[in-house]
């Protein structure tokens, strides 16, 4: 008797326990940084919403995927893999993100939870729940117009921080690619156009460098870069052309880029005449110009 009342009592118990964990559990899901191979390198526990595509989940696995060349962030959930085609830094301070999923182009998941190390640490985001779903409502635009489901403005915000930090950390193609993402915008800036260029130039691209350079103003600083591309293409008769336009004949630094011309043309009089056209307007150039052709 005293037994079965124990056995009834820890019933009981389990019950309640179990009732309660009912009662408050959340729906979980899991974001995973996978590498080319398909192996997960790195997994943390997201928070679903009324949304079946988006999740809150921790900045953490977005620092991950940025800085691992060839991976790809997917949300695991309920034996599937959904790619994450979206994400947006909605709370700096707690280091929150909202992923979006692509729930159209589903994948088995080879692979089992338990093997994976996994951050399941989602205490700043249960504590700011109410505010991360008004954020999400603030989001969410009229429900016939559910396509775009993230504003422009913050969207181009998210992506230009993603872009300096691959920049940052020397990931100069995935950060040319989120330039280039930002270029659709109807609002890009020059300066986004600028970045691009560079990033290509440094990357040895001169083909696309000039493509985009020649989208710039025609300012000192982006005509010394295209001159500076042609003479690695040894396409001096365009360099010479634009040197030779109206705008540009007199500036000083272009006197010294055409005597390097002519003399990597092998115009050893035309190169010494841009040297005395020098000395009268810049002294320590021209002599600069002088000692390179020597």
């Amino acid at each position: 008797m005293k037994y079965s009342v124990i056995k009834y009592f820890i019933f009981m118990l389990m019950s309640l326990v179990l009732l309660i964990n009912m009662l408050f559990a959340e729906d979980f899901s899991y974001v995973f940084v996978i590498d080319e191979n398909n192996n997960p390198l790195y997994g943390y526990k997201v928070l679903e919403t009324s949304k079946n595509n988006i999740f809150f989940g921790k900045v953490e696995a977005l620092k991950k995927w940025i800085i691992l060349s060839k991976s790809e962030l997917y949300i695991a959930k309920n034996g599937y893999l959904y790619p994450v085609k979206h994400s947006v830094i909605i709370d700096k301070a707690q280091g929150i993100v909202l992923y979006l999923v692509d729930l159209s182009n589903k994948k088995n998941m080879n692979f089992s939870l338990e093997k994976v190390k996994i951050d399941s640490d989602i205490k700043s985001i249960l504590d700011n729940k109410r505010k991360l779903l008004s954020k999400l409502e603030a989001l969410l635009p009229p429900a016939e117009k559910e396509k775009e489901l993230i504003s422009i403005d913050i969207k181009e915000m998210n992506l230009l921080d993603m872009a300096r930090q691959y920049e940052k950390i020397g990931q100069i193609q995935k950060a040319i690619e989120v330039y280039e993402e930002l270029l659709k915008s109807k609002n890009f800036s020059l300066e986004i156009l600028s970045k691009i260029t560079s990033l290509y130039y440094k990357s040895g691209n001169f083909i696309k460098a000039k493509e985009y350079i020649k989208k710039l103003p025609k300012d000192d600083e982006n005509v010394k870069k295209l001159i500076g591309i042609l003479i690695i293409e040894k396409n001096f008769d365009e360099a010479l052309k634009i040197l030779n336009s109206s705008d540009l004949k007199d500036k000083r630094y272009f006197h010294y880029l055409r005597g390097i011309i002519f003399h990597l043309m092998a115009k050893k009089n035309e190169a010494y005449r841009e040297i005395i056209e020098l000395t009268n307007i810049d002294p320590a150039l021209a002599e600069s110009l002088r000692d390179l052709l020597r």
